[in-house]
């Protein structure tokens, strides 16, 4: 298609490539469609419907981990346009991170990720295979593990989104964050007070 065409396009029967001698007739048909863009003003990112629904509690699946991204307090202050809010959020979080990984280096924990393990034969590109890390691949547990969290947990009847975001490994990192995001709340409440009675 043409520069701006909302198509995809690919060529299909034939026996050979276009102008080759002795090739048959090709036709051009539409591989894939874009979907038009939301036009409702909500957001400045251009997210699409798929995003959009990929973000939601929608989409959420049942027994949403408290490690899942779509919980993170500076992403969704992202996506409410309140950037010094994200800002400050991702910092908290990148503190956060860096005081896990000082308890686990004193207490001499080596740090295990549950649903992956090291490819021992990763098919990599040619343009990879100097990059000398680790390549990590799924380990297949997720899905019968997080089945039996869920049975055990019976049915919520919270938005998964309400879920409180905690990937820490420690007990002392999510109980500081608590702490933090309470003192957070409780300052918001203070300054929305103060504006109320100026």
């Amino acid at each position: 298609g043409e520069s701006g065409d909302q198509a995809g396009t690919g060529s299909g029967a034939g026996s050979g490539a276009p102008g080759a001698a002795g090739a048959g007739a090709w036709e051009e048909k539409a591989l894939w469609t874009k979907e038009a863009m939301p036009d409702d003003g909500a957001d400045k990112y251009g997210f699409t419907h798929f995003t959009r629904f990929e973000n939601a509690a929608e989409s959420c699946p049942a027994g949403l981990l408290s490690s899942d991204s779509r919980l993170r307090l500076d992403r969704a202050a992202l996506e409410a346009g309140n950037n010094g809010e994200a800002g400050q959020a991702k910092h908290a979080l990148e503190e956060m991170q860096r005081s896990e990984r000082r308890l686990r280096e004193e207490r001499g924990e080596l740090w295990t990720p549950r649903w992956f393990r090291v490819a021992e034969e990763a098919d990599l590109h040619e343009l990879e295979q100097d990059v000398g890390t680790a390549v990590w691949e799924w380990n297949g547990k997720y899905k019968a593990a997080n089945e039996e969290r869920v049975r055990k947990a019976g049915p919520s009847p919270q938005c998964p989104l309400d879920t409180v975001f905690n990937p820490w490994q420690f007990k002392e990192t999510a109980e500081a964050t608590a702490a933090g995001m309470a003192a957070e709340a409780e300052g918001s409440a203070v300054a929305g007070g103060e504006r109320e009675g100026e």
